[in-house]
């Protein structure tokens, strides 16, 4: 009956609305608590403290999967849940921009490896950091690894060690250039033909500190100020 509105939970019963609601007014018929959208075992308090209680390492609540994994090879299964105040939630938001980009379509080169995280989610999980800003993988301990796990519907994301793993295998087990010339023409085969031939021209102002040259002054955007140096073009 769990969703159902009472005239639909009448009609299932057939009984009158007005019996329904004389049993709930003198409590002869008692129904179980409506599960809250607020949930305190949902929040992101509780998260973290089950998190660091799982006995297999921080945020791996999924042991029995990662003894698969390790036994016999077997991936772990995305599991999505609805969750209250979870950290780096909207970098969901940008999937569909990175899968139109064609992060996976040329993923199936990477499928030989076996573990636990399959090359989709490493691929996934990789792009999500960059997105963060954390330009190494080093840095990746900054984020909290169950939150984002969650967000690939895994229970943690893989950790320094993991990733590194990872991609020392990819290397060893796929031609690299080859996908990057795959992603590099699907990219050039777009619908939008207008933007094949488009440059991206970016300077970047290198302060000038000594005396020995008279160099030229450059408008320096983060100090607001014209100070000597010279500018780098980037052409991309």
């Amino acid at each position: 009956m769990s969703g159902k509105s009472t005239k639909e939970i009448c009609t299932q019963l057939n009984i009158k609305e007005e019996t329904y609601r004389k049993a709930l007014a003198q409590k002869r018929l008692i129904l179980p608590p409506h599960p809250s959208a607020h949930d305190p075992s949902t929040t992101k308090s509780s998260r973290n403290a089950s998190d660091d209680q799982c006995s297999m390492g921080k945020s791996c609540s999924n042991e029995v999967g990662r003894i698969l994994a390790s036994r016999k090879g077997i991936s772990a299964t995305p599991v999505f849940s609805s969750h209250l105040d979870l950290s780096h939630g909207g970098i969901l938001l940008s999937l569909p921009a990175l899968l139109a980009c064609g992060l996976l379509s040329h993923a199936e080169q990477f499928s030989k490896v076996k573990g636990y995280y399959t090359a989709h989610q490493v691929l996934v999980s990789l792009a999500f950091l960059m997105l963060l800003r954390k330009t190494n993988l080093e840095r990746s301990n900054e984020v909290p690894s169950g939150e984002l796990g969650r967000c690939l519907g895994l229970d943690r994301i893989s950790d320094v060690k993991t990733l590194r793993e990872r991609i020392a295998a990819f290397c060893g087990h796929a031609d690299l250039e080859e996908w990057s010339s795959d992603l590099s023409r699907q990219w050039m085969q777009k619908e939008n033909d207008e933007l094949n031939g488009v440059l991206y021209v970016d300077g970047h102002v290198r302060l000038y500190y000594g005396s020995q040259a008279d160099m030229p002054k450059r408008f320096v955007s983060r100090m607001r100020l014209c100070l000597s140096g010279s500018t780098d073009y980037w052409v991309n």
